[in-house]
Order: C-alpha cells, then structure tokens, then sequence
C-alpha cells in the first residue's frame, strides 16, 4: 500500500521558480484534493518543527562554546598584559622609531668610514709602492727637491771647471749628500703619516661597525618583541571578538526559537478537479501513430544500413557479379519444421550437422541443394564439365569444408569416381568427416615422399575417395605451390572423373590462390549474415587476379525462417516455412 501510494504522489520543482508542485493521482477527486493540500500543510509543519529543533540545539551548543570562549579571553588578556610588562613594550611605537632611527645615522656614518678608509689605504699602498716623490709632496719637501735640484746644477756647472777634488766640488758634494738624506727622512716621515692615517680610519670604521651591528641586534630583538606582541594582541582581539559574535547569535537563537515562523506557504491549495487528467485516449493514439510510424521506418532502414552482410543470391550477384550456383539452408531452420525428416543418429553425431547430409538424408532439403549445386557445375561450361574443382571461401567457418563434402557426395552419387582432396594444410578437417585408412596424407607427398601410391584412401560412400591432407607442414604455400602438386591433380583427373579440392580461405593466406590457376573450376562459398560484401568483392578480384576461372558462388546457412525466403522454400523444398507469413 505504501509503495502505491508513493507511486501515485508527484512532487515537481517549476524550473526558475521557488514554487513546487504537488500532485496526487487518485480515481477518487475529493481524496486526490485532500492528499494534496494535507501533505502541503504537513511539509509546512515539519519545516517549523525542524527549524525549532534545530534552533533549540544550536542554543545549547552556543551556551556551551560562550563559557569556554569566555575563560579563554580572560587567558588571552592576561597573557598580553604580563608580556606588556616583563618587556616594557608601553611605548613601542617611539622606541621603535628611535632605534631604527639610530640605525639609519650608524649606516651613514659607517659608509662614511669605509669610504675615508679606502681612500686612505690607497694613498698608503700607492706610497710604500712607490720610490719617487709622485706621491710624497708636501711644502718641506718640495723646498728640499728645490735646493737638491740646484745643487745638482751648480756641481755640473763646475765640474769642467775645477776638479773632483777641489775643495769647493767637495763641500758641494757634501751638501748635496746633506739635502738628499734630508729629502730620504722627509719621504719616509711622509710614509709614516700616511700609514697612521690608514690605521686610524680602519681603527674608526670597525668601530663604528661594531656600533652598527649592536644597533641591529637591539632592532632585531625589539621586532621579535614586537611580533610576539602582536601575535598576543590579535588572538585577544579574535577571541574576543568570536565571543561577541557567538552572543549575538544565542540571543538571535532565542529570539527565533520563541516565534513560530516558516518561509513556506501555499500559494494555490488544490481543488476538486471537474474531469479526469489521464488517460487521453485520442492523444495518445495520435502521438502513438505520429511517433512510432517515422521511427519504425527510421530503423528499419537504419538497420538495413548498418548491416553490411551478404544474404541473398540477388545481394551476390549484386555485390560480388557471380551467380549463385546452389543455396544451402541453415540445418537448424530445417530441423524445427515438421515438414522435414530429422537426420539419422549417424548425421547427428558429425560436429556441423551437415557435414553428410547428402549420404545420410538422400531426400533433405539439404540434400537437393547439394544436388542442385552438382547440376549448375556441371552446366557450368557448355563444352566439358570440369572435372577438377576448387572449392574455398573468403573468411574461415563459412562452410567450404562441407561444401566440398557433400558436393564429392552428390557426384559420386551419379555413379562417378570421385577423389576429395584436403588440401588445407594449415588446419585440416574432412578427415573428422570421411575417415581413411592407411595414406600419408598430401602434405608427405609434396614434402618429397616417393611414389604416388596409396595416398588415395576408400570411404564409406561409394565411388568417393579421399586424399588426406596429412601432416601440418611448415611452408603450405611453398608445397602447393610446387610441381608435384601439378603433376598429381594432372594424374588424378586421369584417373578419376571428378576431383574435389577443399583450400585455406583466400583472404587468410594464399593458398587458395595458387591453387586456383591448377584446377578447371573455383567454387566461393558465401554464408549468409556472415561474409560482408567487401569480403566477397576482395575474394573475387584475388581470384580473377590470379586468372582463375570462377564458375560462381554457393550461399550457404541460410536462414530459411526470414521473410525474404518465403517463397525458396514453399516453390523449391515443397514446405512453407512457418516464421515468414507473419513475417511477410
């Protein structure tokens, strides 16, 4: 009953609206009307009821977080005013101007120092470097390199006149020895007064750097000061103002929890409705013919698109241009129409269900197909039947092995000797059909084994023969390829009146191909829903690339349950096919 009723309840959102529908769907007006105003007057009432409760929890949670909130600005306030007093931050402001103050002057003075230093150490390192007087001029000492000069001068001058040891040439010589140690000690106290010079300005800027490195010990250790303050001022600011903040809402809370309000209300209650809202029957079938009749058709042909498979002998003949010798019913379709005898207990233990049909079942439909196919070969070449046959296919598991069997089957059945030869190397199975005994098989005979005879084996049918394929070897298309292939067939055709040969698939590899230029005749097995029709296209053009004769294609598994089969099966087989009247 629940279940029902949820069923019959709609609640819809109008799109771009705060507005919601409710909808009840009763055959009863007046109970579809009091459902649907009751569950409005419900809802508005379970809103009120949750918001209250919900308000009433908030109250006691906010009482609860005010009376921790509270100890924990008392803790806050205190713990900034011990800080305030263990590090006399009263006036932080000024002290911090005045010591960054301080620290800009040092810098100054420092880049000061550093640059009377250099320009000191230079005059002292270009004067202890140097030995001339470039760099030690001062008054004292140009007068003496005056008088040394003139000296010098007046000894030059008297030299071509008195001797070296007149008396006035010595006592010149010895004056000139006099202003010249004059001249030396004058550089050298030069020297000396540049080098104390050079040492008091580094003197004075280590000190003034010492200076400035305390300075900024003091800033760092007044900012970390600051810092920690500030991080204890702006907790006790968030903590404090959280509290004010929580407050205010336990008194809103209170304030709420005392009114009884809600945000919903009922804008249209509903009414009595005059007629019923569904069905309509009219409409109904109207969209019904106008929806289903174009998606019908739509799919129809959007199937027929997508299905690119060969299914019909007019979709051979389109796609490929080959004739369709034979059609071949799928078993399973033949078998659940009572119309056909079942196979005997022999055919239904082969694997395919087929695979000897036209032995077992002489009078199946199965069967005629066979022989329908036997029929065209033979009238396939006005002149002369051909007698060596290849059948193969495009893709693998699309019947060429069966094919090949019942088609040696139906020749043999005219009275014919007929030799199958499995010349499917790679993977070869018309011995799980027709067991032999006693052969090597084709694959030892193209290998190099002597002689030719005994390959051919005797069978269970009459006038049929089989040539195993023997061995899997490990190059298929280099053996058959070779001229003892050719030379067999040749001796086969001489010996028998038909030969049969069952190949790879010709898309797979190429062993078909070079078969097909050996043989009077290539068959293509084509089964329906299966081969697509580039498939039947390319295995066409190999076989006219290769310049094969192809005398057509056998449609096999035919599905005979389709429509488009209805009448194959009532005008060829003699039965009317149960599934394709309702179909048709």
């Amino acid at each position: 009953m629940i279940r029902q009723f949820l069923d019959d309840l709609r609640v819809i959102v109008v799109p771009n609206t705060w507005l919601v529908e409710v909808r009840f769907y009763s055959t009863d007006p007046e109970q579809a009307a009091r459902v649907a105003n009751a569950h409005a007057h419900n809802f508005i009432e379970h809103n009120f009821r949750t918001k209250y409760e919900a308000t009433r929890k908030a109250s006691d949670w906010l009482g609860e977080q005010l009376r921790e909130l509270r100890a924990r600005v008392e803790r806050a306030d205190e713990q900034l005013h011990d800080f305030e007093r263990r590090t006399n931050l009263l006036s932080t402001g000024e002290k911090q101007n005045i010591h960054t103050q301080r620290l800009a002057d040092l810098n100054r003075e420092l880049a000061v120092a550093e640059a009377a230093r250099v320009a000191r150490e230079s005059l002292h390192r270009q004067a202890a470097a140097s030995q001339g007087t470039g760099f030690l001029q001062d008054e004292l000492l140009t007068t003496l390199s005056e008088r040394l000069t003139a000296l010098r001068a007046r000894q030059a001058e008297r030299r071509t006149q008195l001797g070296p040891q007149h008396p006035r040439m010595r006592r010149l010589q010895e004056q000139i020895a006099e202003v010249e140690a004059q001249v030396r000690a004058q550089q050298q106290a030069i020297r000396n007064r540049l080098q104390a010079n050079y040492e008091a300005a580094l003197k004075r800027e280590e000190l003034v750097r010492q200076l400035v490195e305390q300075q900024k010990a003091d800033v760092n250790q007044l900012n970390q000061r600051l810092i920690q303050y500030n991080i204890l001022k702006r907790e006790a600011a968030g903590q404090k103002q959280l509290y004010d903040s929580l407050l205010q809402r336990l008194e809103e809370a209170g304030i709420t929890s005392g009114l009884r309000s809600s945000n919903i209300r009922v804008v249209d209650p509903a009414r009595v409705p005059l007629e019923p809202y569904s069905p309509r029957l009219g409409l109904n079938v109207l969209l019904a013919l106008c929806v289903s009749l174009p998606l019908g058709i739509t799919l129809a042909f959007l199937r027929d698109h997508l299905d690119n498979t060969v299914k019909t002998p007019d979709e051979v003949e389109r796609y490929g241009a080959l004739a369709t010798l034979a059609v071949v019913p799928l078993a399973n379709t033949l078998q659940r129409n009572h119309s056909v005898h079942s196979l005997s207990p022999a055919a239904e233990a082969e694997k395919s269900g087929v695979a000897l049909a036209t032995h077992h079942q002489p009078q199946s439909p199965l069967a005629e197909a066979f022989r329908s196919l036997r029929t065209w070969v033979m009238l396939s070449v006005p002149e002369r039947p051909p007698r060596v046959l290849l059948v193969t296919s495009g893709q693998p598991v699309e019947g060429k092995t069966s094919t090949a069997v019942n088609l040696s089957i139906a020749l043999a059945q005219r009275g014919d000797r007929v030799v199958l030869v499995d010349a499917d190397l790679r993977k070869p199975s018309i011995h799980n059909f027709l067991p032999s005994n006693g052969s090597g098989g084709l694959s030892a005979y193209l290998a190099g084994a002597p002689g030719a005879d005994g390959l051919v084996a005797t069978t269970l049918v009459p006038n049929l023969c089989v040539l195993p394929a023997g061995p899997v070897p490990p190059n298929p298309a280099e053996l058959l390829s070779a001229e003892r292939m050719r030379e067999l067939l040749l001796r086969l055709g001489r010996e028998y009146d038909y030969v049969v040969v069952d190949s790879p698939p010709l898309l797979s590899v190429t062993d078909a191909t070079v078969l097909s230029v050996l043989v009077d005749g290539v068959i293509l097995v084509v089964r329906s829903g299966a081969t697509t029709r580039e498939g039947l296209r390319h295995s066409r053009q190999l076989l006219l690339n290769a310049n094969a004769r192809v005398l057509g294609a056998v449609l096999n598994a035919v599905d005979l349950r389709s429509p488009d089969y209805y009448y194959y099966c009532s005008k060829v087989y003699g039965y009317r096919n149960p599934h394709a009247s309702a179909a048709r």
